[in-house]
C-alpha cells in the first residue's frame, strides 16, 4: 500500500491521482457473465462448478486489489491454457 500511495502522490499529468475509482459490483457481475467467467467459476454457488467459487474465497484471500492481481498473475499460465482449449477461448479485456 505504501508503494501505491507513493506512486499516486507523485503521478504527474493525472488530475486526482492515478489510482482507479471504486468499481460498481453490478457492472462487475455483468462483466463476469459476459466474459464467460460463469462457465467455470461461481460466486457463492451461482455459476459454474468447474473451478473455485470465488465468492467463498474472496472474504478469506482478497483483501486488496494487489492480492487479487497477484492471485490472477500466479494462476495465469494454467488458466490461460485451459481457456485456450475451451470453445469460447480467452476473453479480451480493455481498460
Amino acid at each position: 500500500m505504501d508503494l501505491l500511495e507513493y506512486i499516486r502522490t507523485n503521478a504527474k499529468g493525472v488530475k486526482g491521482g492515478c489510482l482507479p475509482l471504486p468499481g460498481n459490483p453490478r457492472v462487475g457481475k455483468q462483466i463476469f457473465a459476459a466474459k464467460g467467467c460463469t462457465k467455470c467459476h461461481s460466486i457463492r454457488g451461482e455459476g459454474g462448478k468447474g473451478a473455485e467459487d470465488l465468492g467463498k474465497k474472496a472474504t478469506a484471500f482478497y483483501k486488496s486489489l494487489t492480492q487479487i492481481a497477484s492471485s490472477l498473475w500466479n494462476k495465469g499460465p494454467t488458466v490461460l491454457a485451459k481457456m485456450a482449449q475451451s470453445e469460447s477461448g480467452i476473453p479480451k479485456f480493455n481498460s
